[in-house]
């Protein structure tokens, strides 16, 4: 059958293009709906959003995409490809659920049915990791608090409470948190608690209590190698200062003072080990 197309324009042309096409019979043929997405015997979670999704073949081509749900009619989707976003229900037990399809041509020819079965399990709550601080770990007043914490769930994550003695210090979306805490210095050693509150996308709640101490922070601890007290020296001879140092948190610099005058500032020690740091 030809198809012609005539334009003219203001002054008078005339434009011509034409087609020639072929009206053909749609066979008799059903179209074969194909399930993509989810598999058969799928395990999917209370009150989370699943995509369905199916292609059809067909000699001359699918029209649309009927969806069922326990074999009620749930969606139609004419927009290849043909797709359903269903919503599993909140259960009080397991329970299967049969997701079916049919395409249509067309020629409004209906396939048969494809079906699926999904088991639908019930949500759990969220599960918390403290990777640091430890359980009765110890930190020196003045400095910081790392406080490390992975959360999982099945669905999602909605909302994650961190309280330092009941008082809240960050609320986070994220399920990975990472973060500095600063500790004030305390005159006593106090025990202080941490609480992880997780809720998921279905306000299942989790808690996690752990307690670690704060200590005072204390000066650096001196202990004179050389020269010993009360010992004799050569005047004019080299005398070897050394000094074996040890803190809480670190020694930043050791000052060696001769006679309330001359003195050596090192910031570095000269050996490092078990027993101490020392600097000569």
């Amino acid at each position: 059958m030809p198809i012609a197309v005539h334009a003219v324009d203001a002054s008078g042309n005339v434009g011509v293009d034409s087609a020639e096409i072929t009206f053909v019979n749609d066979l008799a043929i059903p179209p074969v709906p194909v399930f993509t997405e989810p598999r058969d015997d799928t395990t999917i979670v209370e009150g989370a959003r699943h995509r369905i999704s199916i292609n059809g073949t067909d000699d001359l081509g699918v029209f649309k995409a009927i969806f069922l749900v326990n074999n009620i009619v749930a969606a139609e989707d004419a927009v290849p490809p043909f797709q359903y976003v269903y919503s599993a229900p909140l259960i009080t037990a397991n329970e299967f659920v049969t997701i079916g399809a049919r395409v249509v041509d067309y020629a409004d020819h209906v396939s048969n049915l494809a079906q699926i079965t999904v088991e639908i399990v019930n949500d759990e709550p969220p599960s918390i990791t403290l990777n640091a601080p430890m359980q009765d770990e110890i930190f020196v007043g003045g400095t910081d608090l790392q406080i490390d914490v992975d959360v999982v769930d099945d669905v999602a994550v909605r909302n994650v409470d961190i309280l330092i003695d009941g008082v809240l210090i960050t609320s986070e979306e994220s399920n990975a948190i990472n973060l500095n805490f600063p500790l004030a210095e305390v005159g006593v050693p106090q025990t202080r608690e941490i609480r992880i509150q997780a809720t998921d996308s279905t306000d299942q709640f989790t808690e996690l209590i752990r307690i670690f101490q704060v200590v005072r922070n204390d000066p650096p601890v001196i202990t004179s190698v050389e020269p010993l007290d009360a010992t004799d020296h050569v005047r004019g001879n080299q005398i070897v200062l050394q000094a074996e140092v040890t803190d809480d948190i670190g020694v930043s610099r050791v000052e060696f003072i001769v006679a309330g005058e001359g003195r050596a500032v090192l910031q570095e020690p000269v050996m490092n080990n078990s027993n101490g740091v020392g600097y000569s």
